[in-house]
């Protein structure tokens, strides 16, 4: 009897452990309220994305070939505005996302808004992810530099978060410059994921807005501070950026990459990085990254947990089995 309700036990485990992932659907198109960013997605590829890339580029820089890959219809890429008083720390510039830009817009309304746009994902993000990718949005373009190196400034934001840290849904962007990705964790060779900056890892760079009060007006439950990716070009000839992002793991539940207008452009980077490394454009409220929640969003349990529950099963039967021999 003792080994029939262990056996029953291992089974319950098992399948709360393997709880079905939700999402919530995505907002409709709509003028943004107060207080938080206004977006304008791009309407054709061509004109589209030449106004993204120009926006995004600024002094010392002269860009060409310009392509742009994901969804029109689905708004996956546009135009933000109004990101200082929403609490992105980027007044403007252009959003990226693996769903729609619509979803970004404040106020914060659910922990799993997805536009789920059934596009294939990017292999480069897939590799840096460690996960198969989907809906992946691309930008990319060559480029002239006056300089040695060009920088980026940026924020990525995600629905994923909190819930999802740490798992296979690990939604990734990427600043492929010359086909390395310079869009890292600052002081670190790891490209900036839902799995490297987070509320348990990498905190100094991340903002948590998961539970109400919501302390910024976006949508997303969590963002990084203003990043800035450095890289080495070569002057005077040309090179090529490839900005992406993509779900990890699945097609469900949004992430964006913040871009600011005008701050893709010739550096020198042996220079004081402009942001320090709590972020910069606060806008008052407490600072985020101790996340001492009272009432903190539970984990997932992960497919490590899923593997263990699946070993205590198997020592079950076999010490069933054992005893029945």
């Amino acid at each position: 009897m003792k080994t029939i309700l262990s056996l029953i036990f291992a089974f319950v485990l098992i399948t709360s452990m393997a709880q079905e992932r939700k999402w919530d659907p995505p907002k409709p198109p709509a003028t943004a309220k107060n207080g938080t960013i206004t977006v304008i997605p791009i309407n054709d590829a061509v004109t589209g994305a030449q106004q993204l890339a120009e926006t995004l580029t600024g002094p010392g820089i002269s860009i060409s070939n310009i392509e742009f890959t994901g969804s029109i219809e689905g708004y996956q890429s546009g135009f933000f505005s109004n990101g200082m008083e929403a609490g992105l720390g980027i007044e403007e510039g252009i959003i990226l996302s693996s769903g729609s830009v619509y979803n970004a817009q404040g106020p914060n309304t659910s922990n799993q808004i997805s536009a789920s746009l059934d596009l294939p994902g990017d292999a480069d993000l897939s590799e840096l992810a460690g996960f198969q990718t989907y809906d992946a949005n691309i930008l990319e373009f060559t480029f002239i530099p006056e300089s040695d190196s060009v920088s980026i400034r940026f924020v990525f934001g995600s629905d994923e978060y909190l819930q999802y840290v740490n798992t296979q849904y690990n939604d990734v962007f990427a600043f492929f410059l010359n086909g390395e990705n310079i869009a890292l964790v600052p002081a670190t060779s790891q490209p900036v994921t839902i799995n490297t900056i987070n509320h348990l890892i990498n905190t100094q760079f991340f903002r948590n807005n998961s539970s109400s009060p919501y302390p910024f007006n976006i949508e997303a439950d969590g963002f990084t501070t203003v990043l800035t990716a450095l890289g080495a070009v070569a002057p005077g000839q040309d090179n090529t950026i490839k900005l992406a992002i993509a779900d990890g793991g699945d097609q469900h539940i949004d992430s964006w990459v913040f871009l600011e207008a005008g701050s893709f452009t010739i550096s020198n980077p042996n220079q004081d990085d402009p942001d320090d490394e709590t972020g910069d454009g606060d806008d008052g409220s407490d600072d985020e990254t101790d996340n001492d929640d009272d009432d903190p969003t539970p984990l997932p349990i992960g497919n490590s947990g899923i593997l263990l529950a699946f070993a205590m099963m198997v020592l079950f039967t076999f010490l069933f089995m054992k005893k029945r021999i």
